[in-house]
């Protein structure tokens, strides 16, 4: 029989006195390192060398080991540990910066949970468009894509889009359709600039299109362009709607009529409220013509209707306006028209259907401070 086969039939010893084990043990279990257990290693080794001649002189005890080695320069050095490098907490989305967000008293199911949560308006600090967490359902993207497509607002470090002499490679970017962009930019410049529709049928401004190889002019016509702001009116309108009931607790306003160059009546309304948070709001509710003469009961039904579709008739505390005797005919008609709708005082019985009223009528209404200092001095120089 040979000798790699009588190394195969030769029981090992048992563990505690096999060399490898006490090599890499130092013949113990213990972990510590204590000056015993030092002096236990050192005894250890010297056995070991005189009872065997097979061990070589490169084998490397456990405490002679590189992390060993470290381990003990770190003691007298605490600068030479090692730096655990740690995950970053990630902060909120960069997007919430420019939206403020208003607990409202619905609720919906978080489809992740499948839970019930509270639901909060979320409206940009820009403009007027807002959401809900409802929509959201714990997502920022549409909130990221509305701050890149209407203000050019992107993440701090994000690739901003390059500029390319290669108009295909400009249309075939992913993200909303070139079209899109190109039809809220010419909508947005015939609002701010207040250009008439028309002008989408000019010659000329089609020749700019017309130039452009691939693009073609989203708004063929006049048409078109009313088309498209009045839907955009109507969703402006549920915004309005939406940021009044879970902001608005009361609420004032303040409104004019005159004639516009065109012979035609317009009655401006702009409310002014204050969130529960302190944030004063200034908003346009209402700029609309008048059917017939300018008389107190024509501008009395425009705002009535006005109150009800916003849902204002128990919040208005104030109208200021002129002192033109419409004006006056106007707030009683008004009053008179509210108290068949709100009540005037808290119901004994606790029903709450019908809000408590706020106008008091004459008593609140403002006469416009400009409009009176305009009147003195026109008599003064007269």
């Amino acid at each position: 029989m040979d000798s790699s086969s009588e190394s195969q039939n030769t029981p090992r010893p048992p563990r505690a006195k096999r060399l490898d084990y006490h090599a890499l043990n130092t013949g113990t279990d213990s972990d510590g390192d204590s000056d015993e257990g030092s002096r236990s290693r050192s005894r250890r080794r010297l056995e070991v060398s005189e009872t065997s001649t097979t061990i070589s002189d490169d084998i490397i005890f456990p405490d002679e080991s590189a992390s060993a080695v470290l381990a003990s320069d770190a003691d007298r050095d605490p600068s030479l540990s090692p730096v655990i490098q740690r995950k970053p907490i990630q902060p909120k989305a960069w997007v919430w910066q420019h939206f403020h967000t208003t607990e409202l008293e619905t609720t919906y199911i978080y489809k992740a949970t499948n839970k019930e949560r509270p639901d909060k308006l979320i409206v940009c600090s820009r403009c007027s468009w807002s959401t809900t967490e409802a929509v959201l359902q714990g997502s920022s993207e549409n909130l990221s894509t509305h701050l890149s497509s209407r203000h050019g607002i992107r993440k701090s470090g994000a690739p901003a889009p390059t500029a390319s002499s290669d108009i295909t490679t400009f249309l075939n970017r992913p993200s909303r359709s070139v079209a899109e962009r190109l039809e809220d930019n010419i909508l947005q410049w015939i609002v701010e600039e207040s250009e008439p529709f028309t002008s989408v049928d000019a010659p000329s401004f089609k020749r700019i299109f017309h130039d452009l190889p691939g693009i073609e002019l989203p708004l063929k016509s006049a048409s078109t362009v009313k088309r498209r702001l009045v839907a955009r009116l109507a969703e402006s309108r549920e915004n309005l709607k939406r940021e009044l009931e879970s902001t608005c607790v009361t609420i004032g306003l303040s409104l004019d009529v005159w004639t516009s160059k065109n012979n035609l009546s317009i009655l401006g309304d702009v409310g002014h409220w204050l969130t529960p948070e302190f944030v004063y709001k200034e908003r346009v509710l209402e700029f609309k013509e008048l059917d017939g003469p300018h008389s107190g009961e024509n501008m009395a039904m425009v705002v009535g209707d006005l109150l009800d579709e916003l849902n204002l008739n128990s919040k208005v505390l104030t109208i200021t306006g002129d002192n033109a005797s419409n004006n006056e005919a106007m707030i009683s008609e008004l009053y008179e028209n509210l108290l068949t709708k709100v009540s005037t005082a808290e119901d004994p019985s606790g029903n709450n259907e019908r809000r408590v009223m706020r106008f008091e009528g004459s008593s609140s209404y403002i006469r416009c401070i400009a409009h009176v200092l305009n009147l003195i001095v026109g008599d003064i120089l007269h």
